[in-house]
């Protein structure tokens, strides 16, 4: 299912606040400790069919924190339901490219069948969510 326009999630989902750049901080002194403890982990351990569902899930909750340090420096919180697809709707506002929007979004589909129907995905999936994290990382710093 495509990803609607930021714009639609305005004003419901997602709330004009004060610019919060300390939280914006936070946000990306943590993602960076986790990316180099993901790095980390996989150079020691590989990635696995064992390992797969907590690396795709630690890949996709990096990219969101730091599509949401960009969003609260803007002065932009999503909240409640449909907050995880207005964060990934901003990846637009970054003009990132649509293909890329998109497998955000699908990270984010499998991301919720792990957390909330306990579906297994394979070791060939969270090779691609890793790679997609080591191609935005730069992007969204």
């Amino acid at each position: 299912m495509p990803v609607p326009q930021f714009e639609e999630y305005l004003n419901n989902v997602v709330k004009t606040i004060a610019p919060d750049f300390s939280r914006a901080k936070a946000l990306k002194r943590d993602a960076e400790q986790t990316f180099q403890f993901l790095k980390e982990i996989i150079k020691r351990m590989g990635i696995t069919d064992e390992s797969a569902n907590t690396l795709i899930k630690m890949s996709y909750d990096l990219i969101m924190d730091l599509v949401r340090a960009k969003m609260f420096q803007k002065g932009l919180r999503a909240r409640g339901e449909g907050a995880h697809e207005a964060t990934v709707a901003y990846l637009r506002v970054l003009q990132c490219k649509e293909v890329d929007v998109q497998f955000a979004n699908e990270m984010r589909d499998i991301r919720h069948r792990i957390m909330y129907r306990g579906e297994k995905f394979s070791k060939t999936y969270a090779e691609l969510a890793v790679q997609f994290l080591e191609k935005m990382y730069p992007q969204l710093q």
